[in-house]
């Protein structure tokens, strides 16, 4: 049995799927960084091309240019060299963490408010719904993340539960790598809560089309499906 019918059995819905444009999630990845400069200036961005290159170099086994400094020769770079790492975009993630966890000393507020202006990129600002249709919402964000061509992962799914909350499942995520260099080095949340950059996704995006908050719950990791719980605070 796969994995995908596994979950059917047990009562999830599986969500279209597109491939991924790497050079797309690339960009957005860049724009979320840029915009922790309004929390930290501009050393964020110099940090997190540091520890993109530092990242990049222990995935190919090779020392990344020194003359690349900004975001934009950085981005040029990533996508470059995709024949020796295909999965680039997880630089980014990386040294976004990275940069924060040096500068605040823990993943949390520089994170939230680059999800946040992520989120009302798309959707034009938050508004406050008494009732709340988690699950139209869910499907609202992946049809935009189709028609964006950012969905990370081979496969996903999710699960509406009789009190609000949502259980997802995903297959073979494209931030695996990011998420394993974060456990080889300890980087956890403020809570000491494993991070998980597309839980963290979805609740960016929910966050900014409700009003309210959201949070995450990581149950299983790296089997090679990974399960976690969205839910409003």
């Amino acid at each position: 049995m796969s994995f995908m019918e596994k979950f059917k059995e047990m009562g999830f819905r599986i969500l279209e799927n597109e491939p991924l444009d790497p050079d797309m999630l690339v960009r957005v990845l860049i724009a979320g960084i840029k915009s922790n400069e309004e929390v930290y200036g501009s050393v964020f961005s110099k940090k997190a091309v540091e520890y993109a290159l530092k990242f990049i170099s222990g995935k190919t086994g090779e020392r990344a240019p020194s003359d690349i400094e900004t975001l934009e020769q950085l981005a040029g770079y990533l996508m470059s060299i995709m024949g020796k790492y295909p999965r680039p975009y997880c630089a980014l993630l990386y040294a976004e963490i990275r940069a924060e966890v040096e500068l605040q000393g823990s993943i949390g507020a520089a994170i939230q408010i680059s999800e946040l202006k992520w989120a009302k990129g798309f959707v034009g600002g938050a508004r406050r719904d008494v009732k709340i249709d988690v699950e139209k919402v869910l499907l609202d964000m992946n049809k935009m993340t189709r028609s964006l061509k950012i969905n990370p992962n081979d496969g996903s799914g999710y699960r509406v539960n009789d009190d609000g909350t949502l259980d997802m499942f995903f297959i073979n995520c494209y931030f695996i790598d990011v998420c394993r260099q974060m456990l080889n080095e300890g980087l956890r949340r403020v809570d000491g809560r494993p991070y998980c950059p597309a839980s963290s996704g979805m609740c960016r995006y929910f966050r900014g089309v409700t009003g309210y908050e959201w949070d995450y719950a990581l149950l299983e990791f790296d089997k090679p499906y990974c399960t976690s719980k969205i839910y409003m605070l």
